[in-house]
């Protein structure tokens, strides 16, 4: 009985870890529900009810429970307005956007709060990591009416004239829950989620971006709210099973002196 509810106090401990993280998480931009799934550890038999031909059954006894991983909901959060400023960008649809990482290394994102830095280059807000494989850049001199279109496609008028200045690059992946979290909001491939396919938006599949918008947390704060309190009373059923169980043996103990 110990064994077991050793394994139930720690997958409850990961369910409540994973629920105060959504919680933790649920106004930050292009968040998604991370949750880990369980499954029930090698039954062991011990013997059948009756003898002979009067046996009915096989007597199994659990041995508990495993944490198997976690997982990610890919599902989409509300896109929502935003106001002042122009890099912001949602994906309405599939796909991820393309990060550069300062080292070369690419990563991968939901969130769309972009802006341009001291260069003139579209990054990452807070990071500043590069937005693309390749860069964009936004001349200094008299740009204005900055416009990212549905298809990515970006351009700024540059006195009568529009300018191209590139294109937003989407990836997606044959098992997106196989990507590997890193923080700031990153992903990377994995061998669980295949090789990134890159495309544009609108094509392959892909969703279409949408300027001046931002997607929100997907996190639901009452369904996870709940999934915390469920966790926690799993938690407390484990618990008094591990303390039952010691005072049992230590009863036992105390009679066998």
């Amino acid at each position: 009985m110990s064994f077991e509810a050793y394994t139930g106090l720690r997958a409850s401990q990961q369910a409540i870890k994973d629920g105060h993280n959504n919680l933790a998480n649920l106004n930050t931009n292009g968040y998604k529900k991370l949750n880990s799934f369980f499954y029930d550890l090698p039954y062991k038999d011990e013997h059948r009810i009756g003898e002979g031909e009067k046996a009915i059954g096989l007597m199994q006894k659990g041995t508990g429970v495993a944490i198997g991983g976690t997982s990610s909901d890919f599902s989409s959060g509300d896109v929502v307005q935003t106001k002042g400023n122009d890099f912001n960008t949602a994906i309405s649809g599939n796909g991820f956007f393309v990060i550069t990482k300062p080292d070369g290394s690419i990563a991968y994102s939901r969130n769309g709060q972009f802006m341009k830095d001291s260069e003139g280059m579209i990054v990452t807000l807070g990071s500043g990591y590069q937005v693309g494989q390749q860069a964009i850049n936004i001349p200094d001199a008299g740009a204005t009416e900055f416009t990212i279109k549905e298809d990515g496609s970006v351009t700024a008028k540059i006195g009568d004239a529009t300018q191209d200045l590139g294109r937003i690059e989407l990836a997606n992946f044959i098992n997106p829950n196989g990507l590997k979290r890193i923080g700031q909001n990153l992903y990377e491939e994995s061998e669980g989620s295949g090789a990134p396919i890159f495309s544009y938006p609108g094509e392959e599949g892909m969703g279409f971006i949408k300027q001046g918008y931002v997607e929100r947390s997907n996190v639901d704060p009452i369904l996870s709210l709940l999934e915390v309190v469920e966790a926690l009373h799993w938690n407390g059923f484990n618990q008094k099973a591990f303390e039952i169980y010691s005072e049992v043996m230590k009863k036992a103990t105390e009679v066998r002196v």
